[in-house]
């Protein structure tokens, strides 16, 4: 008996301790992705004030969804997409031809993502590559078999912002250690950068 009470013991202590990590790893997302946001409007404000107020529209819209997902451990991947496709609109508005980007999924398949995983992985290609008229950055957003697949060209930058938080893939690779044996693939060969992020179950 006493083993056995020693052994639940051991095992709820190791269950609050991965909730603790992978709230820990939620927290960072909230205050990251406020901090992006005014960074890029800062600059809209001195370029082009339309442009500065098109954004703050679409931002708030964008921000309810971050605060509403803020507590969940996993949200569906149809809540995911139409956050990524809010997402990418507001980056046109930033980037407009720079930025190409399809989105071919069917939203019929079931499945769960840790939340803003998608646009962990667009802000890191949006923020990695270059974005221009003359070199558009395209991403492709598709399902294949149990995964989403988002890809994108490769066209680094020469210099990265330090803004840069180094939050993004190892954020999204943690969750994934602590809620699932299924894994996060990452692939730069090619002349592309692909992720491949699994469904997850409940």
């Amino acid at each position: 008996m006493e083993w056995r009470k020693a052994a639940i013991e051991t095992e709820q202590l190791k269950t609050e301790r991965y909730a603790q990590q992978y709230q820990s790893l939620k927290d960072q997302l909230n205050p990251h992705f406020l901090f992006n946001s005014l960074n890029v409007l800062s600059n809209l404000v001195y370029d082009n004030a339309d442009h500065a107020a098109q954004f703050i529209r679409q931002l708030s819209k964008i921000y309810r969804y971050v605060l509403d997902v803020q507590q969940e451990e996993l949200v569906s991947f149809q809540r995911e997409l139409e956050f990524a496709e809010n997402y990418l609109s507001l980056q046109k508005i930033r980037f407009e031809e720079g930025l190409q980007y399809t989105i071919e999924v069917d939203k019929t398949k079931t499945g769960y993502l840790p939340p803003l995983s998608l646009q962990l992985l667009l802000e890191n290609a949006i923020k990695h590559n270059i974005s221009s008229i003359a070199n558009p950055l395209c991403i492709e957003i598709t399902l294949e078999e149990n995964a989403l697949i988002v890809k994108n060209n490769l066209q680094i930058k020469s210099s990265i912002p330090e803004e840069s938080a180094g939050i993004g893939l190892s954020n999204i690779k943690k969750r994934y250690e602590l809620l699932s044996s299924e894994n996060m693939l990452v692939d730069d060969t090619n002349g592309h950068f692909t992720v491949r992020l699994p469904l997850l179950k409940l």
